[in-house]
């Protein structure tokens, strides 16, 4: 990846992190046991795989 490329996507991560739908699932993931943290990232899997195999 070029320096350019890198910058893009940089600034890409950043509008998605100030996106206000995005803070507030980290402001509530970070009080989150952790177990919990671990069930949301398997229901996540599941939805990605199941919409990837439509």
């Amino acid at each position: 990846m070029t320096e350019k490329e890198h910058e893009g996507s940089n600034d890409d991560m950043w509008k998605e992190l100030l996106n206000p739908k995005t803070q507030l699932l980290f402001k509530d993931l970070k009080d989150a046991p952790e177990e919990k943290i671990d069930e949301l990232i398997q229901f996540w899997d599941f939805i990605k795989n199941r919409y990837k195999n439509n």
